[in-house]
């Protein structure tokens, strides 16, 4: 009887097993079978028509990256005892690497997708820290046939995912960034990672103060004075508008994001055409811009004036966010208004925004214009509530022009 029961009890395993192996067997012959390509990051790859070139790879202590970008310093967590499960110490991995699009077609890219992995540890691109360090908006990058970018991508390494060995020399352990997802998964491999340390406080104190300070946020300026953002400068040359864009001088064709918003004779149309032949009159203003980069590291910048606006009759606040023209002194190799700056280089920029002035509500002539020139935003999720005479204008730097400064073209 007990060597029966033992063989059922055996059969009934072999059973489980068999069909355990069965189901094992059909659901991985319905998914594709995964293949992972490692790649060297001494020559460039390319992959489904991307060219991808490493050309440094860098892990800094947090002092050091707090040097170099200041600005994400609040972004960081960086305290805490690991002991009791907290980040701990941080240092971050920099790749920079230059992309471009080898195909004929534009190339659409989110760079969150690049994740680093090296064995027992991986993590995502730190989106926040890579807008800031490439001064971008998005990790979506479009890009034209033939056209490279230069990036740098960030990934925090915290002390509690490593061992105390691990974490003093990390810039010895097999790291790789992931390029495409399963199935068919393709990686380079990072080699001559270098580490950069902390300076020591006299040294870090010495740089601080050689470097140009950023202007107070919420500050107005009067029109010759300088905003400084990163350490990139911001001044207005001279602010013009006139109803015929042939009339400005440095006007060029090609800087127009809508040309059906200026004939054939070089007259300014509404962009609404229900307002053409109204009681109003449309107007380009022109806002040409020096920056300069005192920096001594390359700034990617967003070189076009974000904003501008002035006050009705009654008393609103009227805000203009939308740019109609962009040319710079600079080949534009990025977005439509985005420039690198390398150390100490300086472009001249001007943007044209389309302004409709009814004098029955505003006079074009005799209006002051606040105009916000500085990297921050306005920290203000509804500009209408921006009201500069009350001190209300966010973390947002502003220019005050004058209407006796502004030129009648």
């Amino acid at each position: 009887m007990k060597t029966g029961m033992k063989c059922l009890i055996l059969l009934c395993i072999g059973a489980a097993l068999c069909y355990g192996i069965y189901s094992f067997d059909q659901v991985n012959r319905e998914n594709d079978r995964l293949k992972v390509t490692t790649f060297s990051d001494r020559k460039p790859q390319t992959i489904n028509g991307t060219e991808y070139t490493v050309l440094k790879n860098t892990i800094c202590d947090y002092s050091k990256i707090k040097e170099q970008y200041p600005v994400i310093e609040p972004m960081l967590d960086v305290d805490g005892d690991v002991a009791k499960g907290e980040p701990g110490r941080l240092k971050v991995l920099l790749v920079k690497m230059r992309i471009k699009n080898s195909s004929e077609h534009m190339q659409y890219l989110n760079l969150a997708d690049i994740v680093i992995k090296s064995p027992a540890y991986g993590n995502a691109l730190s989106t926040e820290m890579f807008c800031e360090i490439n001064h971008i908006e998005s990790c979506m990058l479009a890009i034209a046939p033939g056209v490279e970018v230069p990036v740098t991508l960030p990934y925090e390494l915290y002390e509690i995912s490593f061992s105390d060995a691990h974490f003093r020399d990390l810039q010895k352990l097999p790291f790789s960034i992931v390029l495409t997802s399963y199935p068919d998964i393709r990686e380079i491999s990072l080699s001559n990672i270098t580490y950069k340390a902390g300076t020591s406080s006299k040294s870090a104190q010495k740089q601080q103060k050689a470097r140009k300070k950023d202007t107070p946020e919420g500050s107005i300026l009067d029109m010759d004075q300088e905003c400084i953002y990163e350490e990139v400068g911001y001044r207005i040359e001279e602010v013009a508008y006139t109803t015929n864009v042939k009339r400005y001088k440095e006007y060029k064709r090609k800087g127009l994001y809508y040309p059906e918003l200026v004939d054939s004779k070089g007259n300014v149309q509404p962009s609404d055409p229900e307002l053409k032949g109204g009681a109003g009159t449309c107007y380009m203003m022109f806002i040409k811009c020096r920056i300069k980069n005192y920096s001594d590291t390359a700034k990617r910048i967003r070189a076009s004036v974000p904003a501008t606006g002035n006050y009705m009759k009654d008393g609103r606040y009227a805000y203009e966010g939308d740019n109609t023209y962009f040319t710079c002194s600079k080949k534009i190799e990025f977005d439509p208004d985005v420039i690198q700056l390398n150390p100490g280089e300086e472009v001249t920029c001007v943007t044209g925004k389309l302004q409709y002035c009814n004098k029955k509500y505003w006079d074009i002539d005799k209006t002051d214009f606040y105009v916000r020139l500085c990297g921050r935003g306005d920290g203000i999720s509804d500009p209408d509530k921006l009201d500069p005479r009350a001190g209300v204008l966010g973390t947002a730097v502003n220019i005050l022009v004058k209407s006796s400064q502004i030129k009648k073209k």
